[in-house]
């Protein structure tokens, strides 16, 4: 058994958030639907996928796609990572918001996740562990998370996500997943591949490989 007074000690982790898709999302414009993008607050931490000056966005993921134009149905395919200190800030808010050319964004919903839930979790630490290898991390599955709105007791959307939480010395020894879509692969499928790892499940594929994700300002 773990003493309290060490298992209440700060200790710092690394979170990683990955968002594969939105279904059902609520349109905030006229013709129905929104032009939807994502931001990831953790503590007094923060990112956002329309963060910066246009002028320094990624030449590979310019300022045209960072929000995702007139749908319901958005196939976001991102990775997030930050750090953070648990016990502490614990509430990761995930949300989903509307972008607007000529007036302010719409915020569409949001869903909360207590990563100190999740590390204090006997079976949500032992998802994947019989997977877990020297080189890939413990595969966490993905959940349907519902967004919600104070304006609204009706659900929003939903986003088709997974979050890992790391120790320091976990995310050294494990790279980020990186996740898009092919749009070579007939008929389109979903693959999580590391070695001799291979799952068809749906409309992504996802190779573990090196990969930087965006981290908070």
């Amino acid at each position: 058994m773990i003493p309290m007074r060490e298992l209440m000690k700060p200790k710092d982790y690394v979170v990683r958030v990955y968002v594969l898709t939105g279904t059902k999302i609520v349109g905030k414009d006229a013709n129905g639907k929104s032009d939807p993008y994502l931001k990831i607050k953790l503590g007094k931490k923060k990112i956002s996928d329309l963060s910066g000056s246009k002028k320094n966005w990624d030449k590979d993921f310019p300022y045209e796609e960072r929000y995702i134009a007139a749908t319901n149905e958005p196939e976001f395919f991102r990775s997030y990572e930050m750090t953070c200190k648990l016990p502490g800030a614990s509430t990761l808010d995930v949300q989903c918001w509307d972008w607007d050319a000529f007036s302010f964004d719409d915020l569409i919903g949001h869903t909360e996740i207590d990563l100190e839930d999740r590390i204090y979790s006997k079976i949500w630490k032992n998802f994947g562990t019989k997977h877990q290898t020297d080189d890939r991390l413990a595969l966490k599955p993905a959940e349907l998370r519902t967004l919600w709105s104070t304006t609204s007791g009706n659900p929003q959307g939903y986003l088709k996500m997974w979050v890992d939480v790391l120790t320091v010395e976990e995310a050294k020894q494990y790279v980020c997943v990186c996740v898009y879509h092919s749009l070579e692969t007939t008929p389109r499928s979903f693959k999580i591949t590391h070695n001799n790892l291979l799952k068809h499940t749906g409309t992504l594929v996802s190779t573990y490989r090196n990969h930087h994700p965006r981290s908070s300002s």
